[in-house]
């Protein structure tokens, strides 16, 4: 039987999880994360470990997947001893959820969004959809095979989103993300992004609806974003001085003016290509 490490227990580690725990030749001895306040925790019965576990633990791979895959396995290789081949990428469609639980997923989603839509508008908000939110109604894929679908607003009308998203229906859950290094253009602590989940369904077997609001600053003819890792990127403002649309079934909403110029800058030239490996800075 092998024996697999998982890491992380971000979205692609529960993904890994849902996939290998059902295969009668694997067991799954752990999940390494680098997340003290978690270690000791456990998804389903399989307990979250500090990386250092991996000097007595007895392995044979450690199954990584997202984009994070080359930062996390480097991370490993230069502090622990182990066989470079025991660490294995896992490919989209390695874990790729079924029909059914993709349709459900994407239900839930359009539910947000038709939520948060209505409490933008009513308080003229100015919003755009933004990375993989764009990018999967852009490719006509379902929302639901990514890991979130971002919206984006503008720091001016941040404290009045935040003073009316209480408005949204009690079964979401919000989860406030914080700039943890100071810099030129934010302060440790400020408000970068605000997710909203979904809490109808067990996350053992169905990865939560998640929307996430990523708030931008203009400055000039830039525009700037500041991501989870402290990492800040750069685009041109013009994307976002106006909106066009585009249609999510019965739900219409705002894209940034140019948005295949947008896609491009983010994901490069060959971002209408679905790839087997998640790739980009989102």
């Amino acid at each position: 039987m092998e024996r697999i490490l998982v890491g992380t227990i971000g979205y692609y580690g529960r993904a890994i999880i849902r996939k290998y725990r059902s295969i009668s030749s694997c067991e799954i001895v752990g999940i390494i994360d680098n997340d003290e306040t978690i270690w000791g925790s456990k998804f389903w019965d399989i307990e979250v470990l500090n990386p250092n576990a991996l000097k007595n633990l007895n392995f044979d791979s450690i199954l990584i997947g997202g984009r994070d895959f080359n930062h996390i396995k480097q991370g490993l290789l230069n502090n622990f001893s182990f066989d470079e081949s025991k660490v294995r990428r896992i490919s989209k469609s390695d874990v790729k959820p079924c029909q059914k639980s993709l349709t459900m997923r994407n239900n839930e989603i359009k539910k947000i969004l038709f939520f948060i839509k209505k409490i933008l508008v009513s308080n003229n908000i100015f919003y755009t959809l933004d990375f993989s939110g764009l990018l999967s109604l852009k490719r006509g894929q379902l929302m639901s095979e990514f890991s979130d679908v971002e919206i984006a607003i503008f720091e001016k009308d941040l404290k009045k989103f935040l003073s009316v998203i209480s408005n949204m229906p009690k079964k979401n859950d919000i989860r406030l993300s914080y700039a943890t290094k100071k810099n030129s253009l934010y302060r440790k602590g400020d408000l970068i992004g605000i997710d909203i989940f979904s809490k109808k369904y067990n996350s053992h077997f169905i990865e939560p609806a998640v929307v996430s609001i990523t708030v931008k600053k203009i400055r000039g003819k830039s525009a700037f974003y500041m991501n989870e890792h402290g990492k800040i990127f750069k685009y041109k403002s013009s994307h976002f001085i106006a909106a066009k649309t585009i249609k999510c079934d019965h739900l219409t909403l705002n894209t940034p003016l140019n948005s295949s110029k947008y896609l491009y800058q983010i994901y490069g030239s060959d971002w209408e290509i679905q790839s087997e490996f998640w790739s980009g800075h989102k």
